[in-house]
């Protein structure tokens, strides 16, 4: 049984708008992070791992529960063994910062957990998300920073100069790596693509063994540095017809995902094969 919770605060100062927290218990797809709709752009987010797994922007986030929690029944909300459990939140209002809801989350958590008779012993207190990727101009020549990922959006449908929101990919151990591209000025929606290389132990294990059950398209794990290691790549619905249009030069969805997976094994010392 999954939990929804909601607490508004309202202001009677004039010009303070009412705030508003929204918080609950999901059975979430393991990389839902990175393929799913309603978590569209995930270079925004900031990322922590160690005791807990978890991302968190200004004004939404996530956790995952611990492994030990699927499953459990009786007296707890998690009733069935998914793919992951999470706890995520949403603030409205609230002038909350990044920090402040990485606890609430975290906290939210530890008491899921001590009521479902499987918390940790090593239970977070204080999650320290790292810093968030920041939007910069595209280089064409190494989209997202990455040698090797050539990506030239003249032509076609994606008009306008590219723009990237991303942090320095390495062979160094961050939990999770992402870039969201934009192909096109487009203020509603532009072409975009958005990529994502884990490296968080429970997350890329939770997806590892759920990949059976996905498209193949979906993503590819690699060792890299003897670590389980998930690339994956999503598109906007307005990327397929840019890649379509005459005169377009960028490459299919496939081709883009074979592409991103190369030379971002390269960059990380992983190797350069693709799938």
């Amino acid at each position: 049984m999954e939990f929804r919770c909601s607490v508004r605060q309202t202001s009677k100062l004039l010009g303070r708008e009412d705030a508003q927290v929204r918080i609950g218990a999901y059975q979430e797809r393991a990389d839902f992070a990175f393929t799913s709709s309603a978590w569209r752009t995930p270079a925004r987010m900031s990322y922590f791992s160690g005791p807990a797994t978890g991302g968190v922007s200004d004004s939404t986030g996530w956790v995952m529960l611990p492994e030990s929690c699927w499953g459990k029944s009786g007296g707890s909300p998690l009733t069935e063994k998914p793919p992951v459990y999470v706890i995520e939140a949403s603030a409205t209002g609230a002038g909350m910062k990044q920090r402040e809801l990485a606890r609430l989350l975290v906290e939210t958590s530890n008491a899921i957990s001590h009521r479902a008779g499987c918390a940790p012993g090593n239970a977070p207190t204080d999650p320290k998300p790292l810093p968030a990727a920041s939007v910069r101009p595209t280089d064409s020549a190494k989209a997202c920073g990455i040698p090797g990922l050539a990506l030239d959006a003249s032509g076609g449908a994606a008009q306008g100069r590219p723009v990237e929101r991303a942090r320095s990919l390495s062979a160094e151990a961050e939990p999770v790596w992402a870039c969201d591209l934009f192909l096109g000025e487009d203020e509603k929606e532009p072409p975009y693509a958005s990529f994502a290389v884990v490296r968080d132990k429970p997350l890329a294990s939770a997806i590892s063994r759920s990949l059976t059950h996905h498209s193949p398209e979906a993503g590819v794990m690699a060792s890299c540095g003897g670590e389980d290691t998930y690339f994956t790549m999503r598109t906007g619905a307005r990327y397929a017809k840019a890649a379509e249009a005459p005169g377009s030069r960028l490459p299919d969805e496939k081709a883009l995902f074979k592409k991103f997976v190369g030379a971002a094994k390269k960059q990380m010392n992983c190797g350069a094969s693709a799938p």
